[in-house]
């Protein structure tokens, strides 16, 4: 990794993030604040690529991995959300890798184009251009999507009429809207400012994801209703979602409901989806059991709150087979204790783990802490939202 270097708060980096093996190239131009965090830069690429957010990912400088420790993955990988993209930039004309999905292997190749002086009031990051859409989540990488794109142009092929049903209709391969992509970056934009507070991020969440930055309070960090799922799953989905919903709406309350349809819709994603395979009862009451226990549902002292017995039996489900699907999706989708991406809405505000950082060298949680310092990190990515 190249050595560190002493930047100006008011620096900001011209970057051409490319999709590595596109052809035709499908590739972003953005500008970016030197002092961002990586933790938020992925939130970001996320957003100028088209991705969903759904997998796991990591940032590769030379021979350092920068992404969210875990020690279940057997190498050392650096926390994100203690470094600025200041840290990983030599300068113009340096390169490292954004690494997304690692069964598809989603390889981003980051350029630095220009470094340049910000413009008095302008709101970054922004996207200034681009080429083309980004492809399908879980299609099978480069190669999948170039087969993809083959079966759909070719009305003979024998998948042809199978994969417009999983991509829910036509798809353009050519799309790209720039002025959509800004709009979407908008929560992440801070005006640019000559002085920032010393900001450095407390090394203590240590998930396989970071909290969520797409959010300005508690409320505007609901899960997002009206989520896309595949034609051909549309079924199986609207089978599993009645189910939760009944259940939550009855015996939990909405927010667990609207997060049952997230997850569900997250799963019905995949390719192939996993959904396909067992009793959607099963899927239902894991889905469920899932999220009560990253919100600690089984929990007495909690509100609302329900034993994991009493919650399978809703779904007609043996206690230990629920638990065994719970684990299952955990497992194939990342989620670990207090993760602030499948946290209720209305316990954000309590997940310690969103709010701890450094100032200073002093450990603070930023909640208590005031609004300027709030806004800077949010712009670096170390808190979810700025609180009210």
């Amino acid at each position: 990794m190249p050595a560190a270097k002493q930047v100006a708060s008011d620096t900001v980096y011209q970057l051409k993030v490319t999709l590595r093996e596109s052809k035709p190239p499908i590739w972003r131009r953005i500008l970016m604040p030197s002092d961002i965090s990586l933790a938020k830069l992925h939130h970001i690429l996320q957003v100028v690529m088209g991705w969903t957010d759904s997998h796991l990912h990591q940032f590769v400088v030379g021979r350092t991995i920068i992404g969210v420790p875990d020690p279940d993955f057997g190498m050392e990988v650096k926390n994100e959300r203690t470094f600025r993209l200041s840290q990983v930039v030599g300068g113009e004309k340096s390169k490292f890798v954004y690494e997304y999905d690692f069964g598809d292997n989603w390889q981003h190749d980051i350029l630095v184009e220009k470094v340049l002086q910000a413009e008095s009031g302008a709101r970054y990051p922004i996207c200034l251009t681009g080429k083309r859409a980004c492809p399908p989540e879980d299609c099978g990488g480069v190669w999948g999507y170039d087969d993809l794109l083959e079966a759909i142009r070719n009305p003979s092929n024998p998948e042809h009429d199978e994969m417009l049903e999983w991509l829910g209709g036509d798809f353009d391969p050519e799309a790209f809207d720039v002025d959509a992509i800004n709009q979407e970056l908008r929560p992440f934009q801070i005006a640019a400012k000559r002085k920032q507070p010393a900001l450095k991020a407390q090394a203590a969440w240590t998930s396989k994801t970071t909290p969520p930055a797409d959010a300005q309070s508690p409320k505007g960090a609901a899960a997002p209703s009206g989520e896309s799922v595949p034609k051909l799953m549309q079924p199986l989905y609207e089978a599993i979602t009645g189910l939760t919903d009944a259940v939550c709406k009855e015996h939990l309350n909405e927010e667990y409901a609207q997060l049952c349809r997230k997850m569900a819709a997250t799963l019905a994603r995949k390719h192939p989806s996993p959904l396909t395979r067992g009793r959607t009862e099963t899927w239902a009451c894991g889905i469920a059991y899932a999220l009560g226990s990253v919100n600690f549902l089984f929990d007495k002292t909690q509100t609302p709150h329900m034993s994991a017995g009493d919650l399978c039996a809703l779904f007609g489900v043996a206690k230990s087979t629920g638990a065994a699907k719970s684990r299952e999706i955990q497992d194939m989708l990342g989620i670990t204790l207090l993760d602030p991406r499948w946290c209720l809405p209305s316990k954000l505000a309590d997940n310690p783990m969103a709010w701890m950082i450094q100032v200073n060298g002093l450990i603070v949680d930023a909640r208590y802490v005031p609004r300027q310092i709030q806004e800077e990190a949010f712009r670096l990515g170390l808190i979810p939202y700025i609180p009210e």
